[in-house]
């Protein structure tokens, strides 16, 4: 189950066609082009889904600098190949998946209060302490 905050930035999020950092405010710590990328397919159009999918896919498309960075884990690395959770998103797998969602919501309500992706990727660790990361996994800043 999802916490309040979660809800609310959906809630959010579906009444706002855009993110803050797309309407020129003053940008998060880190900019576009700073990170490199692991996944460069297009993410999926959020009008083909519904509820919260559809919510977690418009995060997916506007803030994938962030969403590349973080570990899906939903075990999609080691069953599907994908790179992190923004591989999730380029195809209709994180429609139908809770952890998928779960986390592109927390990197939505993180960003939100101001939070780095650095942090984001703690939090989301964090609640899914216990569940081993796949062996050999890497995020964009641990180029190898």
């Amino acid at each position: 189950m999802l916490v309040p905050s979660f809800i609310a930035a959906a809630i959010l999020l579906t009444s706002v066609p855009v993110l803050a950092v797309e309407k020129h405010e003053p940008a998060p710590r880190w900019a576009k082009g700073d990170l490199p990328r692991h996944e460069t397919q297009p993410v999926l159009p959020s009008g083909q889904f519904r509820g919260q999918a559809a919510v977690a896919y418009r995060i997916a498309k506007q803030m994938p600098e962030v969403i590349d960075q973080i570990y899906c884990y939903c075990r999609c690395k080691e069953n599907l190949k994908h790179k992190s959770l923004l591989t999730c998103y380029v195809d209709e797998h994180a429609s139908h998946c809770e952890v998928c969602i779960t986390e592109a919501l927390m990197a939505y309500d993180m960003t939100l209060k101001g939070k780095t992706p650095a942090e984001i990727e703690a939090a989301v660790d964090e609640r899914y302490k216990g569940r081993p990361k796949a062996a050999g996994h890497a995020y964009p800043k641990e180029k190898k």
